[in-house]
């Protein structure tokens, strides 16, 4: 009973046929007919060959009819096509059976299918060829670490990007090697963390191929827990940046020469103002100069010497002041918390002979400390720009006032006012006052570099810079949101 029950249970499951020494099919189960399409009276009778699908070569056959003629077992997957054209797979095993001779007289066939199984199997593997073809297209690999082992997996991309054959064992400590040194110990600590404390990282650093080639890499990590909470792995991704960082660091170098050049023409513009800066502490250290000269009397030098200390030192916190404002933009830019007051003065400072000369009134309405997240020189040469323009456009008027004020908005962000007697822009020419090269004034009073590096060096330091066109007289806003911007309590 229990041989039929277990008989019944494969019959009921099972794609079942029984065929002679021929390939002539003799018995055929439910299963078989409702799979191939085909009724029982259609099968019995017929040769397999009847459900051939051509996915198999002539080899595949020979090599399985050749195994079972010799009394063996054949274990493996066809695919056979319905009645209706339609392919299926199914896992086949094909068994002799033998006389009391040991005589082959006929095969069974127990198949069971697969064709889900082998739908899926091809969708993983073109997903594997789509991930592949993503991974080069977007030159990123992946890399693993386990950490019970220390065992380092990298995908095919990630051994290309290091110009490492797919043979080649890697180490953990083989892989930092890659890394130029000035990142070695950055990638160890990052790793450490991610181990220790579960910190994700992600950074750009610097590799140095097998070829010898340097290359910008962008590099990821994560940890990875099993269900117990417990670390199994480090993983991440490996990225070749080198192009696009080449690019940028070009684009950065190539502003910081704009921004330089920006600068010397600013202090063109000043050049008059300069030198009659420089001539008033000149003349007085001449004048001194020669009464020194004309006297032995060490009364009269005693006198006369102390006076000559304002005046040089004028001179040097001048000389001090333009080369701080002119410095070569290839240094690092230094982003912490300043004074705008400060920085404001400072502007003054450098626009201070042209608002005289001029006759400009300037109103200072920043009645307290300012704080504010930024580069200290950029922002000055932000507000000599926008007092150097604002001096230019109000100096044929017959009222003629420049104020800086602000307004806090609390819980948002700080706005910045730069206000003049003028009665505004055209409308015209306001959109186009922010474009590079664009400008109103005469060849010896502009480039046009102005505005646009203005609203550059706003744009660096987190802020926006606009035409306040609502305004009676010509405004510029400038905003600060608070997590760049805050006030003093």
């Amino acid at each position: 009973m229990k041989v039929k029950s277990f008989l019944k249970s494969i019959n009921d499951h099972a794609i079942i046929a029984y065929t002679d020494k021929a390939g002539t099919i003799t018995y055929a189960n439910k299963n078989f007919c409702d799979i191939s399409g085909y009724t029982e009276e259609e099968l019995i009778g017929a040769n397999h060959s009847l459900l051939n699908s051509g996915v198999h070569d002539k080899e595949f056959f020979t090599e399985l009819w050749q195994t079972i003629l010799a009394g063996e077992v054949w274990i493996g997957e066809i695919c056979n096509k319905k009645k209706g054209g339609e392919f299926y797979w199914v896992n086949t095993t094909l068994s002799p059976e033998l006389d009391e001779k040991g005589k082959i007289v006929g095969f069974f066939a127990i198949r069971y299918d697969i064709t889900l199984q082998k739908k899926l199997e091809k969708q993983n593997r073109e997903l594997i060829r789509m991930n592949q073809a993503v991974q080069e297209l977007a030159n990123v690999g992946g890399w693993e670490v386990n950490i019970e082992t220390n065992e380092v997996l990298w995908t095919e991309q990630t051994y290309k990007i290091h110009q490492v054959p797919m043979n080649f064992k890697i180490t953990v400590e083989l892989a930092i090697e890659f890394y130029v040194d000035k990142d070695k110990q950055r990638v160890m600590e990052f790793l450490e963390k991610c181990k220790l404390n579960g910190e994700k990282y992600d950074d750009e650093f610097q590799i140095v191929t097998t070829r010898g080639d340097k290359l910008w890499v962008r590099g990821t990590g994560e940890p990875v827990y099993n269900s117990k909470g417990e670390l199994i792995k480090l993983r991440g991704t490996f990225q070749d940046i080198n192009e696009k960082k080449i690019t940028e660091l070009k684009a950065i170098e190539d502003r910081k020469k704009l921004l330089h050049s920006a600068k010397l023409s600013t202090l063109g513009e000043m050049s008059s103002s300069i030198i009659h800066e420089l001539t008033n502490p000149l003349n007085v250290i001449s004048g001194l100069h020669h009464q020194l000269k004309r006297t032995d009397d060490p009364e009269i030098i005693k006198e006369l010497v102390p006076k000559l200390e304002g005046p040089i030192d004028r001179l040097l916190k001048m000389v001090r002041n333009m080369r701080k404002f002119a410095r070569n933009e290839t240094v690092e830019r230094e982003v912490k918390i300043n004074d705008l007051n400060e920085i404001i003065k400072s502007s003054i400072e450098y626009t201070r002979h042209k608002l005289k000369s001029n006759d400009v009134d300037l109103i200072m309405s920043l009645d307290r400390s300012l704080p504010i997240q930024c580069d200290q020189g950029e922002l000055e040469q932000v507000f000599v720009n926008l007092l150097n323009n604002a001096a230019d456009a109000i100096e044929n008027l017959e009222e003629r006032w420049i104020e800086i004020s602000y307004k806090d908005v609390i819980g948002k962000g700080l706005y910045i006012y730069v206000t003049d007697s003028g009665l505004g822009i055209d409308e015209k020419v306001a959109a186009n006052i922010f474009n590079s090269f664009f400008t109103t004034k005469s060849k010896d009073k502009g480039t046009g570099l102005g505005l646009s590096i203005v609203q550059d060096l706003v744009s660096e330091n987190n802020g926006t810079i606009k035409l306040d066109q609502n305004h009676p007289h010509t405004r510029f806003e400038i905003w600060f949101p608070y997590h760049i911007a805050s006030s003093a309590a």
